[in-house]
């Protein structure tokens, strides 16, 4: 799947969030199998899950994603 090399911390910064959130939310997708985490790695293993196109927003993604909220 696709590689992100980033930090926990730096992508809660880059989306305006912080830490705790991101780890929990990247934890729920890890568990329900849509990523990989390893230290300043994050794997996207169903790229069917993640929305495509520029205008394409984080409620957007989260919208799509089968967590229950």
């Amino acid at each position: 799947g696709a590689v992100i090399a980033t930090s926990h911390q730096a992508l809660a910064l880059e989306l305006g969030s912080v830490r705790e959130i991101v780890t929990r939310v990247l934890g729920e997708l890890e568990t329900r199998g849509l990523a990989a985490l390893a230290r300043g790695r994050i794997e996207i293993t169903d790229k069917a899950s993640v929305p495509r196109g520029e205008n394409t927003t984080a409620t957007d993604f989260r919208s799509r994603l089968p967590i229950a909220t």
